[in-house]
């Protein structure tokens, strides 16, 4: 990959929407989304196919020698990555665990859409933005407990 084409990934990869909770189910729930920056747009399809044939590139070790390049293919197959895995999973119940383990540390203006953004991924619990963030995150805290109660059998 040539520099340019580096910092062109780079410079997409750095753009907020990548951050964004919610924008975890704008790219996995519909069967066709699409990118837009600006004017642009952009299919994830494409996306989703250019990370395909960033893995199969990264097999040929050429990329290894220029850490720059290296670094930004991996935060590409990073973001990617955890969007091809919720988007084949079958088990809808385990999907929202799934979201908040890949995507934790992506952020919103409203502290209640850290939980919000990812419970339509699977659980058909509701946002409910007239109580505190705390009492959110305690309420999603019980759910994920008895969800994994449920699914291990133990406590």
């Amino acid at each position: 990959m040539a520099r340019e084409e580096s910092d062109a990934l780079a410079a997409l990869l750095d753009l907020s929407w990548w951050q964004r909770a919610w924008t975890v189910q704008e790219a996995v729930l519909p069967k066709k989304a699409t990118l837009y920056c600006g004017t642009m747009q952009l299919p994830l399809s494409e996306v989703k196919r250019a990370h395909l044939m960033a893995v199969s590139h990264d097999r040929n070790g050429c990329c290894v020698t220029n850490p720059q390049c290296h670094d930004v293919l991996y935060k590409f197959w990073d973001c990617i990555e955890g969007f091809r895995v919720l988007q084949e999973e079958s088990d809808k119940d385990i999907l929202v665990r799934m979201a908040l383990e890949m995507f934790r540390f992506r952020h919103a203006s409203d502290r209640r859409d850290c939980v919000y953004a990812y419970l339509g991924l699977g659980s058909k619990a509701l946002a409910d933005y007239t109580i505190p963030y705390e009492t959110a995150f305690n309420d999603f805290a019980f759910l994920v407990s008895r969800l994994w109660i449920v699914f291990s059998g133990d406590l």
